[in-house]
């Protein structure tokens, strides 16, 4: 492959791949696309080589985070840096104590105006708890996992020194949370994230623990693999809320394959998404926009389930195959959702998602 190939292979894939929350793939095709001129690996090994350090600092400086805030019941929205949303939303004289409150945070190369808030914006417009519509706040990280890129030529370190910030916009985050929790209680907070979102999610609730209040549910949609699942320590797990859930739609590469939670989910294969054809481990940019597809598509199916909280019915089972032959069929059940809390016993399921999803861009 020569070096004029490889460019013109990455401006096919630049203008196929538009979204904020395509980036994590863009990064780690470049990669891909220089070493293949080289050494024709494939497309896991480059997944593979995205390594970040396991000690990540949770004392950096992340006031420029913000906070959305959305009441889906008075239509009332705001919006301030999260280090004053104790004053902004709690203090607010229409703060309605009887509503719950839920917080979404999303991934990498993401903003307030990205594919997954709107995504989730649209789940929850409708979505009550204790009989009321909710508030929903949506973290804007983008100071700090975003990068510009025309002058950020080294995606990989982009990619990198987002993850460096990870911890400490979780403990930023916490720390709103248990002010949530001191007002609201446990039943009526809820934290959900996507992609490195997912594993600050489960970061969080680590912190909210370590202040005495734990989190009922995190639910974490298709976690992020790269510098997360070598390192387990850094990954959301069982034990930082009463509950934790965990819906694997590209296990393995963007998404973690690592089965730490209460109830790791697993969609279709947990790898390749119906409708994100391409994955043959040999086409380059098929592979890679297969992996952005499902990685991405892992939200709107997450989120049907705020639409309809019956409808994905999972297996307990080892193997997707296992599953799909039916071999699971008479194996422990459960309901993949959003807000309810399994008793099911720690373990993987799966489950088979339509196509005919409600909100997806």
């Amino acid at each position: 492959m020569t070096f004029g190939s490889i460019l013109l292979k990455f401006e096919v894939l630049r203008h196929q791949v538009t979204t904020g929350a395509d980036m994590l793939t863009r990064v780690l095709l470049l990669i891909y696309l220089i070493r293949a001129a080289i050494s024709g690996n494939p497309y896991e090994l480059v997944l593979k080589k995205v390594k970040c350090d396991c000690n990540r600092s949770t004392d950096v400086n992340v006031s420029e985070v913000k906070f959305y805030f959305y009441n889906f019941m008075t239509n009332e929205n705001a919006s301030c840096f999260l280090d004053e949303a104790d004053e902004v939303i709690l203090q607010n004289p229409n703060f309605n104590s009887e509503q719950c409150m839920h917080i979404f945070i999303p991934g990498f190369q993401n903003n307030i105006n990205s594919t997954a808030p709107n995504e989730v914006r649209c789940a929850l417009a409708n979505y009550t708890c204790n009989s009321k519509k909710i508030m929903l706040g949506i973290i804007d990280h983008s100071a700090y996992l975003s990068g510009n890129l025309v002058e950020d030529l080294d995606y990989v370190d982009l990619y990198k020194k987002a993850v460096s910030y990870t911890a400490s916009i979780s403990v930023a985050i916490g720390k709103f949370v248990v002010s949530l929790l001191k007002v609201l209680g446990k039943d009526k907070v809820m934290v959900s994230g996507h992609s490195l979102g997912a594993q600050m999610a489960g970061l969080t609730g680590a912190h909210t623990i370590n202040l005495g209040y734990p989190m009922r549910k995190i639910y974490a949609i298709d976690p992020a693999g790269p510098c997360f699942a070598d390192c387990p320590s850094q990954h959301v797990k069982s034990g930082q809320a009463d509950n934790v859930m965990a819906i694997h739609c590209n296990a393995g590469e963007l998404g973690s394959n690592l089965n730490l939670t209460d109830c790791d989910a697993y969609s279709g294969n947990g790898v390749t998404q119906i409708g994100c054809a391409g994955a043959n481990n040999v086409d380059l940019i098929g592979n890679g926009l297969a992996s952005t597809c499902s990685h991405s598509k892992c939200v709107p199916i997450a989120m049907q389930t705020a639409l309809d909280s019956s409808i994905w019915q999972a297996k307990e089972c080892d193997s997707y195959t296992a599953y799909s032959n039916g071999a699971c069929d008479s194996n422990s059940k459960m309901l993949v959702n959003y807000d309810l809390v399994s008793n099911n016993t720690q373990a993987v399921y799966f489950f088979q998602p339509y196509d005919n999803l409600t909100c997806t861009s």
